[in-house]
């Protein structure tokens, strides 16, 4: 397994203005009841880091920017998706070392030797693609399948002890 990913802040652009939710502890829960938005919550933070390509809730396509500022082995990233525009590059910026380059990269590719966001997170966590035959399984899919589950599955199967 490799280094965890904390979320330590983020923000969204509506408006012009900026505005900013923090994350405290090393857990957080979403609760609440159906329609409450803990779907739009998730896609919200996963937006930002290319880890998402699906159609985007109207909440989050009206931010004009998304950012996440998180730490992935004690290395503090910063990753700002434009929210109107879903084919938007995803900027990530190593926080840690003012002297590294900031690294400009596409959401989806259509060539091979192109790096995407979502790839390059899933590199700093140490997590390869899942590959079965010629088809390779990022956390996009990943995400599209749990999120496709969790209403149906979750919600009518509760726990049986």
């Amino acid at each position: 397994m490799g280094p965890s990913l904390v979320i330590e802040r983020f923000e969204f652009q509506r408006g012009g203005v900026w505005y900013a939710r923090y994350f405290k502890g090393l857990v957080t829960f979403l609760v609440g009841h159906s329609k409450a938005g803990k779907s739009t919550a998730v896609e919200a933070l996963l937006y930002p880091l290319g880890l998402t390509t699906a159609t985007v809730m109207p909440e989050v396509r009206s931010c004009q920017y998304l950012r996440l500022v998180f730490r992935v082995a004690g290395v503090r990233w910063q990753a700002t998706r434009s929210g109107s525009d879903p084919r938007a590059r995803v900027s990530l910026k190593n926080l840690d070392d003012p002297r590294a380059i900031e690294h400009s990269l596409a959401v989806t590719s259509s060539k091979a030797t192109e790096m995407t966001a979502g790839a390059f997170v899933q590199d700093l966590l140490g997590l390869s693609a899942a590959v079965r035959g010629t088809s390779r399984a990022g956390l996009d899919e990943f995400y599209t399948t749990v999120m496709a589950l969790r209403q149906n599955t979750i919600a009518v199967n509760p726990l049986v002890s």
